[in-house]
């Protein structure tokens, strides 16, 4: 048994720096010069050889057994990879590098091997090959060949599974005659607007929220008239007259007709009591008073308006309704009118008044109104409708 292999304790020692000597883990700081340390050197190279070769060796079969799913993280070189290590009695061979790697120098410990300097007693001996370890197969991702729709949403798909058209396509509006529409009135929402030329073909959403759509401003003169005393009389001071006095009903009609146009409106506002024994046959009795001569008219502008009151403070109304007129033949009534009102008293009995208008009739008082330019229509906030009640 050579002297090298006894076991000793320097033998190991000795044995386990020559291996890290040549897996480049440890520099000598005197080279072997002994016939027996340059064949433990040599027996020591061939063995790591061996070990490196059989550990790629079995790498490579791990690799070439899962092809299908590899691991980007374990990826060789796609070029080949050749290792060679060749013992030489002058010199040996370092490991081949990657490209672009820069070999770090003996102080930071390289993993390349510089071999010893040439020996007293060289020693010939045969290169030896590792075999050659096959590459890993690359992977390679199939191109897009057509665009991926995207998933439908949940809504889409219950509607279609539940028959519900993705759109609904309005039709094109039918023609409406033209007839009169008061500007007062709301926009008519069921019928579907004209398709533009740039949208034909395409859906259209009919919205009806008021928000959205609101009704147009309503710019009106409300003019408010008496009943007892003034709208059943001809003139201040005669006979009440069983009903509209027939002297007033042709300044009434051409009142409406000859100021429509400007915003007027023309309502009765009169006190009834709701005790007395012929209460209710007097409200029953004026109800169809108005109802009559609203009776033949299309047109809602040319209609009487009716709001029975039950308190001669006609204030509390009228200051509330949009009143821009009122006439009267009572002066508490007038007098509990606001300052923006204008108030205009049919008597007979006086001829000034430093608030009031006084006027012999009810056709007098209206062509004042219709002549006062200072008199304009104001913006209201609900409709004509809303305060005097409109019977047909």
């Amino acid at each position: 048994m050579p002297r090298g292999e006894r076991g000793g304790k320097k033998t190991r020692t000795s044995k386990k720096l020559t291996e890290q000597t040549i897996r480049g883990e440890h520099v000598p700081k005197t080279e072997p010069s002994s016939a027996a340390g340059l064949e433990r050197l040599d027996r020591v190279r061939g063995e790591v050889a061996t070990r490196i070769a059989a550990s790629k060796a079995s790498s490579s079969s791990v690799a070439a057994e899962e092809p299908e799913f590899p691991d980007f993280d374990t990826l060789v070189d796609p070029e080949e990879i050749q290792v060679q290590v060749t013992i030489e009695s002058s010199s040996v061979r370092s490991f081949p590098q990657a490209e672009g790697s820069k070999a770090p120098s003996s102080k930071s410990k390289s993993p390349v091997l510089e071999g010893p300097p040439k020996s007293k007693t060289p020693q010939e001996t045969t290169p030896q090959t590792v075999p050659e370890v096959p590459k890993a197969k690359e992977l390679v991702l199939p191109r897009a060949t057509s665009v991926v729709k995207p998933a439908e949403p949940p809504t889409a798909f219950f509607a279609k599974a539940a028959g519900i058209p993705k759109a609904v396509v309005v039709p094109k509006a039918v023609a409406i005659p033209k007839t009169f529409r008061p500007v007062t009135h709301p926009p008519d929402l069921t019928v579907a607007p004209k398709t533009p030329e740039k949208a034909k073909g395409k859906a259209l959403l009919i919205v009806s929220n008021p928000v959205l759509n609101p009704a147009p401003a309503i710019y009106e003169v409300r003019v408010s008239v008496d009943f007892n005393g003034v709208l059943n009389v001809g003139q201040a001071g005669d006979a009440e007259y069983n009903g509209i006095h027939p002297h007033n009903l042709p300044s009434i009609r051409q009142f409406l007709l000859d100021n429509a146009v400007r915003g007027f409106r023309l309502g009765v506002t009169s006190f009834i009591g709701t005790t007395g024994a012929k209460s209710q046959e007097r409200r029953l009795q004026l109800l169809n008073e108005v109802r009559v001569f609203n009776q033949g008219t299309q047109d809602p502008r040319f209609r009487l308006g009716l709001k029975i009151v039950n308190t001669r403070d006609k204030g509390q109304f009228l200051n509330v309704a949009g009143t821009t007129v009122h006439i009267d033949d009572r002066l508490d009534c007038l007098d509990s009118c606001e300052a923006s009102i204008h108030t205009f008293w049919v008597t007979a009995r006086a001829r000034y008044h430093r608030k009031h208008h006084i006027l012999a009739s009810l056709r007098e008082a209206l062509d004042q109104v219709a002549s006062d330019r200072s008199i304009q229509a104001t913006l209201q906030q609900r409709q004509f409708g809303s305060h005097w009640q409109i019977p047909l």
